[in-house]
This record gives C-alpha cells, sequence and structure tokens, in this order.
C-alpha cells in the first residue's frame, strides 16, 4: 500500500510541476480495515484530513433513494420536489439500526487508528483531533449563495436616426382611448387660424437657443396672429370609479 501510494503522489507531483496544475488529493471510502492506508499516509507524511457525518441516517436515506433513481444530486427546486414525490425509500428498522451502529463503531475506530499510528516522532507527531471534520458543519453550515439578479430583457436594433425615448410610445399611444390626447400640438388643439398659430409655426422649427431668441421676439407687442377663441378646450378624465 505505501508503493502504491508513493507512486500515485510521485506522478501527481511530475504532473504538477509540468503543468502548473493545483494540488489534487485522493477520496478514500471507509471500509473495514483501513490500518495499511493510515500507515502508509502517515508514514509517507501526506497531508490528510477525516470527514465524516453527524446525520448518518440521512445520508442513508439518501443512499437508498438514489437507489431508485439515477440521479444523485438535484438541479433545482422543481427537481427536488419531484424527487420527494416519486422516489420515497422504504427502510428496514432493524436493519438501520444494526448499520448506523457498525457506521459509528467505525467512526471511532478509524479515529483510533489515526492517533496511535501518525502520533509520534516518527510521523510528525500530528494532532489527529484538529483534523477531524464533519459534513454538515462545513457544507451545510456554509453561507448560500445570493441569488443571481434577473437577467435583462435584451433590446432590439436601435433604428439610425431614431430619436431616444425612455418609454414604448407605441406602447403607452395605444392605451389612450381618446384620440383628442394623441395631438399635443398647437394646431391639433386650436388649428391653423389660432393666435398663436404664426408662433408655433416658427417655433417648431428651432431649438436651444434659437428657440428663446424668437419666442422672446413673439412675446413683443408688435406680434398679431389670429383669431382668439374663448372657448373651453379641456377634456375629462375618466377613472376605474367612474366605470362602476
Amino acid at each position: 500500500c505505501s508503493c502504491a501510494l508513493r507512486q500515485a503522489f510521485a506522478k501527481q507531483a511530475n504532473e504538477r510541476s509540468n503543468t502548473f496544475q493545483s494540488t489534487q488529493g485522493f477520496k478514500w471510502i471507509l471500509r473495514e480495515d483501513m490500518t495499511p492506508v493510515i500507515a502508509s499516509t502517515c508514514e509517507l507524511r501526506l497531508q490528510w484530513v477525516i470527514m465524516l457525518r453527524r446525520n448518518i441516517l440521512r445520508r442513508h436515506i439518501s443512499n437508498s433513494a438514489a437507489k431508485l433513481d439515477k440521479r444523485s444530486h438535484v438541479k433545482d427546486k422543481e427537481d427536488a420536489k419531484d424527487l420527494r414525490e416519486n422516489f420515497k425509500p422504504t427502510l428496514n428498522p432493524e436493519k438501520i439500526y444494526r448499520e448506523i451502529k457498525e457506521e459509528s463503531d467505525g467512526y471511532v475506530k478509524l479515529i483510533e487508528d489515526f492517533k496511535q499510528l501518525c502520533q509520534g516522532p516518527a510521523t510528525g507527531d500530528l494532532d489527529v483531533a484538529s483534523r477531524v471534520h464533519y459534513y454538515e458543519d462545513l457544507v451545510d453550515a456554509a453561507p448560500r449563495a445570493a441569488a443571481p439578479p434577473p437577467a435583462k430583457a435584451a433590446k432590439g436594433p436601435r433604428t439610425p436616426g431614431a430619436a431616444f425615448e425612455r418609454v414604448d410610445s407605441d406602447k403607452w399611444m395605444g392605451a389612450i382611448k381618446d384620440d383628442r390626447l394623441k395631438d399635443n400640438s398647437y394646431e391639433g388643439t386650436y388649428g391653423d387660424d389660432g393666435w398663436g398659430a404664426k408662433a408655433s409655426q416658427k417655433l417648431m422649427t428651432v431649438r436651444g437657443k434659437d428657440f428663446r431668441h424668437e419666442k422672446t421676439k413673439k412675446k413683443r407687442g408688435g406680434y398679431r396672429g389670429g383669431t382668439v377663441d374663448l372657448g373651453s378646450n379641456s377634456i375629462k378624465y375618466t377613472y376605474s370609479d367612474d366605470d362602476d
């Protein structure tokens, strides 16, 4: 066993030095007699940790459920719900009690073997207790990753020369029921003969400083427009309460 481990780690070290990859290790599943593996690991002074389960029953239930379905891990909540509803393992109480006790006793023996074979001057006098970890402490208690933010809707291609709009004008124009509200121009309200018709025609063609300049000119006393309409152009809005 010592020779096999030595060859495996020597090959791994050689590959790592040539490819600059990160360190990789080996995972040993607990069996009846781990003494040769433990002795060789400590003799070669390899880095190791012991990973155990606090909730042994939970692992047995998981293994039994895995025999009913080939999926070892769920992908999402819907997958987990389907697994719970359709794959419910049946456990033998007498058998499961015996298996849990045997596995628990195996944990104790494993730790004692490491203490006996690894705590000494020849193996570096390691502190075995500090290398014992439990799956639930490291995995179940780890903080969950935050859910990714919802993906933004893909924007369509922008038409060259089109004015920038923060809102969807087609959507909201279609929601307007009164046609009078769709035209906000001066001509749409007062027509071409209104008092401000000539001013509107001129101001529609200028922007910025030119707009302010033309506006100031039209406010002077020399401006003469069309007729002044004294009628009311107000529009009464309808509310949801009015429809009841």
